[in-house]
């Protein structure tokens, strides 16, 4: 009940739903889910302080009941990353990020589909911090991933191809931008997502790239 009433957008009832369960919780692994939970929640609404607060009690109970190299710590690790992005502190998102990487290169693979995800989110986090260089070292880390394991038409592409050519945007190389989101449209057309709010982006990308080419 509670993730439907995420889902929808009923971020206060929800949150006072898993609040409601922590306070039955049988055990410490299941408290350190619930303060996940509440912590996305409040990332959601816009409040980032308290969910650090509620990162660092997860973080402890995972640390006492994982493994140093369990998936599931890489996870968590590459989900609250995205939180310090959100605060500015660009410095401890990027420490997090390269645990989540060094713990799913050891329980996972070097080349894990999984890893391309967190690939995509140190890349973003480069370009906040203005290294687009970096930037576009990690969005080509994540595509090279997903070229060798989905599918030639996997959405997943389609969203590395726009990553690299927001890049290039930006970047002021309008024609491999160009390039790059015609890749990304091509998949869309394919899986039949031309309504999808991915295409419409894309779509709008690709126009303001032509236009800079005209």
């Amino acid at each position: 009940m509670s993730q439907l009433l995420f889902r929808l957008g009923h971020f206060q009832q929800a949150e006072g739903i898993y609040s409601e369960m922590l306070t039955k919780a049988s055990n410490d692994f299941h408290r350190a889910h619930l303060y996940y939970h509440i912590r996305v929640i409040k990332c959601n609404q816009g409040a980032y302080q308290e969910p650090a607060a509620l990162y660092e009690r997860s973080d402890k109970i995972f640390r006492i009941l994982l493994s140093r190299n369990h998936p599931d710590l890489a996870v968590f690790y590459n989900n609250i990353d995205q939180m310090y992005t959100e605060l500015g502190d660009y410095l401890k998102s990027l420490k997090l990020y390269k645990k989540s990487v060094k713990i799913s290169k050891i329980s996972l693979s070097q080349n894990h589909p999984n890893l391309a995800y967190c690939y995509d989110n140190m890349g973003q986090l480069y370009c906040y911090m203005g290294d687009h260089c970096k930037e576009l070292e990690f969005y080509e880390k994540a595509q090279k991933i997903r070229q060798a394991f989905r599918r030639s038409n996997h959405p997943d592409l389609a969203q590395s191809y726009n990553n690299i050519g927001d890049m290039y945007y930006k970047m002021g190389d309008y024609l491999r931008a160009l390039e790059a989101h015609e890749k990304s449209l091509k998949i869309y057309k394919t899986i039949s997502a031309s309504k999808s709010s991915p295409f419409s982006y894309c779509l709008r990308q690709y126009r303001y790239c032509a236009s800079r080419n005209g």
